[in-house]
């Protein structure tokens, strides 16, 4: 909403990680909150929020840690469309006034930002119960409403949220290059007794700060009347070059901008990251179809791989109308689909897709081929879903344990991994931000730290939302097909982890062979030639068979040809690779020539997966029964 002179939300996003919800009780930290309440809690959260102002949440995701016991990882995005005239920033100008609009200030928020930021102990619900802010969704969407009027009749010259700490830095930030004068006793209160300095920092939320000329007040004020939308003039822009703040006659601030903007000596930090060695799981392979079956149904049942379907379905991702393409779809309406497509002008044939990609314990590992799984995933699930990479733009979100050496280091490599695959695919990171404490500390000074979280995020156009691409397995006898060049590593992925192990070595993606994959799979998906398509990532080549098998309610029979573990080809985690569904073999060499792929198999009408090796039965597996064991922890949790 404060993007340029003002945008339409049309769609939010919502990715968690969190710790699982049958961990041993015995791991949670004192006075934290035990994970299945707090992922219920988080979900209700999101959906008392966006949905009730009227904004679908058809894309997110949910991953889980042990680590994340104490202090989760929740990131909730929002994707808006603005005319082209009002995306540029406005800069107020001397004598314009400082309005907010919105909702009133209150102690709800305070220090939310420093506390956010801040090491967590047994003692934080306690003593920082005031941080987190009250939300008031209906009092958002009417001033939501209000700024897209006001925008499209001239009145905003600019525009921008009152986030981390409040008046001070939406009010400070616009006026940095100007100088504002502020009279803060007027600010409307939802209850007497703040002193000025919390009124200056309070992070209430429904509050937007806009710069209005003095000539637009009165009409400016009438359509706030009819919106029902409160706005008060707290002072102006006056060109002194400081900051002044004033609660009636007593002064509050008066700072000079070069002070407030350059006076802060820097902190430098030596960012040294030392990698660490972790046990390599000795794990047995499987010998018959019930250790195959156990193996299998503990992949599909993972949090990290398991339907997410009784999570969606709290939410309404239909709203507005221009839902192309659901989370879920398939014969059954119940198979996942891999991004999210949009049509943001009902009269328009054009479509918004969003995806994401996130893998944190990738991240401690080996920080740099994590993050690139991650932006990986990210720009995979999109040319999954038919999006073209190429019209494609990014955004990182960076959270980290603790802005000391080894972390800082970890951080610095994730941030250059991210820049190395930009250059690769030649795309740019246009948003994002990062947050650089996730720690807490028990009484006896031992530390809990996240893995270092990279979440990248996409916004693609597609010219034709008909050109969309689902999961789920469409005919009978067609052939399935593994595009991408493989990476044997199996370190982080889901196969070591049921069997509580890292390993070390973090499947690498080839940012050369990548680009010519993406290319080939869009070409594919657009000339109509592939009929599904599903990207590799948890729960491996295997897992994601299986979600299209459930998707076409039908069943699979691979062929393979590998001397190494099947169960390591299997449940291999290479971001960058596809499983597609074509017409024939030599269909698949026309496609994927230029490329390395492998042909697995075909589909079949019995509901059965079965795997050959080597002209070797490996096992036979009820769909079904694979189907209920990725059905059952969310059901369970979300009943």
């Amino acid at each position: 909403m404060g993007t340029g002179q003002g945008a339409k939300v049309i769609l939010s996003t919502d990715v968690f990680a969190v710790a699982p919800p049958d961990m041993d009780p015995e791991l949670l930290p004192p006075n934290c909150i035990p994970s299945d309440i707090l992922l219920r809690g988080v979900v209700a959260g999101v959906r008392d929020y966006g949905n009730p102002m009227g904004i679908p949440t058809p894309n997110g995701s949910v991953i889980f840690h042990e680590d994340f016991r104490a202090k989760p990882t929740v990131l909730v995005g929002a994707y808006g469309i603005t005319p082209e005239e009002y995306v540029t920033k406005g800069e107020p100008l001397v004598g314009d006034r400082i309005v907010v609009i919105g909702g009133r200030t209150g102690r709800d928020g305070i220090h939310g930002a420093t506390f956010s930021s801040a090491e967590m102990t047994e003692r934080t619900a306690t003593v920082n119960a005031t941080a987190v802010q009250i939300g008031n969704p209906i009092e958002e969407k009417k001033m939501a409403d209000l700024i897209l009027e006001a925008r499209d009749r001239g009145f905003i010259r600019a525009i921008t949220d009152c986030g981390a700490a409040g008046f001070s830095s939406a009010i400070g930030e616009m006026g940095e290059n100007i100088g504002v004068r502020v009279d803060i006793s007027s600010a409307p209160l939802k209850y007497e007794g703040l002193a000025p300095w919390e009124i200056w920092l309070s992070e209430s939320q429904e509050r937007m700060i806009l710069a209005v000329s003095p000539d637009n007040m009165d009409a400016f004020r009438k359509l706030c009347e009819r919106f029902s939308v409160e706005a008060t003039d707290l002072g102006y822009f006056d060109g002194s070059k400081r900051l002044q703040v004033y609660y009636g006659d007593e002064v509050v601030a008066d700072l000079d901008y070069e002070f407030i903007i350059n006076g802060l000596p820097q902190r430098i930090i030596e960012a040294k990251f030392v990698r660490e060695v972790f046990e390599e799981p000795d794990i047995p392979e499987p010998k018959d179809k019930k250790d195959w079956e156990e193996v299998f149904k503990k992949i599909m049942s993972h949090g990290n791989v398991c339907s997410k379907l009784p999570i969606v379905e709290q939410y309404d991702t239909t709203v507005q109308g221009g839902n192309a393409l659901s989370p879920f779809g398939g014969i059954n309406y119940d198979a996942p689909n891999d991004a999210t497509i949009i049509r943001p002008l009902l009269n328009k044939q054009y479509g918004m897709i969003v995806s994401h990609g996130i893998n944190p314990i990738l991240n401690r590992i080996d920080p740099r081929r994590g993050a690139i799984w991650a932006a990986t995933e990210a720009v995979s699930n999109l040319v999954a879903a038919g999006g073209n990479y190429k019209d494609m733009v990014l955004c990182g979100n960076y959270i980290s344990p603790v802005p000391d050496g080894q972390y800082m280091g970890a951080l610095d490599i994730m941030v250059d991994a991210i820049d190395e695959f930009e250059d690769a695919i030649g795309r740019p990171v246009v948003s994002g931000k990062d947050s650089l404490s996730s720690t807490y500390t028990y009484r006896d000074g031992r530390k809990l730290h996240v893995p270092p979280v990279v979440n990248i995020s996409t916004l693609g156009k597609m010219p034709d939302v008909d050109k969309k691409m689902t999961t789920g397995f469409k005919k009978i006898g067609s052939t399935i097909v593994l595009v991408g060049k493989m990476h044997p590593g199996m370190g982080g992925s889901t196969y070591y982890d049921i069997y509580g192990g890292l390993g070390n070595e973090v499947p690498e993606v080839d940012l050369e062979v990548l680009p010519k994959t993406f290319n080939s799979v869009n070409a594919g998906i657009v000339s109509r030639d592939i009929r599904a398509c599903h990207d590799v990532s948890h729960g491996g080549i295997g897992g994601a068979i299986a979600e299209m098998a459930f998707g076409g309610d039908c069943g699979v029979e691979l062929e393979l040809n590998i001397k190494t573990r099947p169960d390591f080809f299997l449940f291999n985690e290479t971001a960058g690779t596809f499983i597609v569904e074509v017409e024939s073999p030599e269909k698949a060499q026309e496609l994927f020539g230029g490329v390395p792929h492998v042909v697995l198999g075909k589909t079949t009408s019995e509901k059965v997966f079965i795997v050959d090796n080597n002209n070797e039965e490996l096992f036979i597996l009820g769909i079904d029964k694979l189907k209920d064991a990725w059905q059952e922890p969310m059901r369970t949790l979300f009943h």
